[in-house]
């Protein structure tokens, strides 16, 4: 169970980080305005999903008690 909380948190945030990409690149295309969020947002979501899936791997290589 705990393995899966913190797969499911590391996708969650990764998913969060291409989204705000995603706008981002949409932004940047002409589609929608550019906004200042747009470019502060997507550095901290790398590093919170970088940090959950190294979170996320130290979990996993932990033996089973």
């Amino acid at each position: 169970m705990n393995h899966a909380k913190h797969l499911i948190a590391a996708i969650a945030w990764s998913c969060l980080f291409l989204y705000s990409i995603y706008l981002l690149m949409g932004a940047t295309a002409g589609s929608r305005p550019l906004n200042i969020i747009h470019i502060l947002v997507p550095l901290p979501l790398l590093l919170v999903s970088i940090r959950a899936a190294r979170r996320y791997s130290k979990i996993r290589s932990q033996p089973n008690l």
